[in-house]
């Protein structure tokens, strides 16, 4: 059998941590038989009317009849499990063990269970069954993303309730609101938040708006009387001009009258209205008082449903990125929004002369 040699970690080779590596898949190949085993244990219960493996059994096949997918059934199946391990947070010692392997919202399912249980029976104990009350809010990360229905900020980072404090408002703009209701979020849950995050996505309607309207100042009027959507326009407009004089110092005059142009300025815009913003947060919340919490950006891509932010530093342009630091990084930023393939697709008919 392989064995590892050192007595402290700090003082292990390759060889040891590849013996540990595989000491790690083996332990991951043995986990399945393992639980069923503390499941199986579970048979010599005599205090119900069913043992509680039988117990486990019911709810698997009722999950199954129910037509639920089959990360569903085993997690019903598996439930309690971890009975005899966590006699008091059973559900939460299971949920532990498969939160690598299981959606968000089913590891939660599964940790609430106790919880659940404790509702029913606490009253006939003595206890409260309201004993613990609501739960305290403790996300790891805020995001400001778009009102658009089709960015499920939840399901795109596959986390479950109380894991995200979500801002939500057209084309992620930093308005008072949005700046107040983060203000909370750091001042408030500061012992959990670690990252705020600011979403576009593609195709965002408020940009497009200020894009049109930037591309024909005319239709301003139409629009003049009406506050609100002046104040989401107003502050996207800024963000539109930019990313226009980039496009046109990057390739020239002509692209204007590119076919792809108008969609190459919405995609331009709208990344670099997320990098503007997270740079503007990380400036208000970060830097100062809590230099632990990050901000980061990134744009949701509809189409691919991937999370794009060119980078100046030629690193893949998927996941999220950390803003620009100073005028010298929007610089950099700028040259890499035009050169990527994603804002180069709207534009390969060619630039005219």
């Amino acid at each position: 059998m392989e064995k590892m040699h050192f007595t402290r970690m700090d003082e292990g080779t390759d060889e040891d941590f590849q013996v540990l590596k595989h000491v790690h898949e083996r332990s991951l190949r043995e986990l399945p038989e393992r639980l069923l085993g503390h499941l199986r244990e579970l048979r010599n219960d005599t205090a119900y009317n069913i043992s509680r493996y039988d117990h486990c059994l019911q709810s698997a096949t009722r999950a199954l009849r129910d037509g639920k997918d089959e990360e569903y059934v085993v997690v019903a199946l598996l439930h309690d499990a971890c009975e005899l391990l966590g006699p008091f947070n059973h559900g939460e010692v299971v949920a532990s063990i498969l939160r690598p392997f299981i959606s968000r919202n089913n590891q939660w399912m599964l940790a609430q269970h106790g919880l659940f249980q404790t509702y029913y029976y606490a009253s006939h104990l003595g206890l409260d069954p309201n004993v613990a009350g609501a739960p305290k809010q403790r996300p790891f990360a805020a995001v400001l993303g778009c009102s658009d229905a089709r960015v499920p900020i939840e399901l795109i980072f596959n986390e479950g309730p109380n894991d995200l404090f979500v801002v939500r408002v057209a084309g992620n703009g930093l308005g008072a609101d949005v700046l107040g209701s983060l203000k909370y979020a750091v001042d408030h849950l500061g012992g959990t938040l670690k990252l705020i995050v600011v979403l576009g996505h593609s195709g965002c309607g408020a940009l497009t708006a200020a894009v049109d309207v930037f591309l024909n100042p005319g239709d301003y009027v139409a629009i003049a009387a009406m506050h609100s959507i002046r104040n989401i326009l107003d502050r996207s407009l800024i963000v539109v001009q930019a990313s226009a004089n980039k496009l046109l110092s990057a390739f020239g005059p002509g692209v204007a009258r590119n076919s792809g142009y108008r969609q190459a300025l919405i995609e331009a815009s709208i990344v670099t209205n997320a990098a503007l913003s997270a740079y503007s947060i990380q400036q208000e919340f970060v830097s100062h008082d809590l230099p632990e919490l990050q901000a980061v950006y990134g744009v949701y891509v509809l189409e691919t449903r991937e999370v794009w932010a060119p980078r100046s530093d030629g690193i893949k342009a998927t996941g999220l990125a950390s803003p620009p630091r100073d005028l010298a990084g929007f610089a950099a930023l700028a040259d890499a929004v035009v050169q990527s393939k994603r804002i180069a697709s709207y534009l390969k008919s060619g630039i005219p002369g």
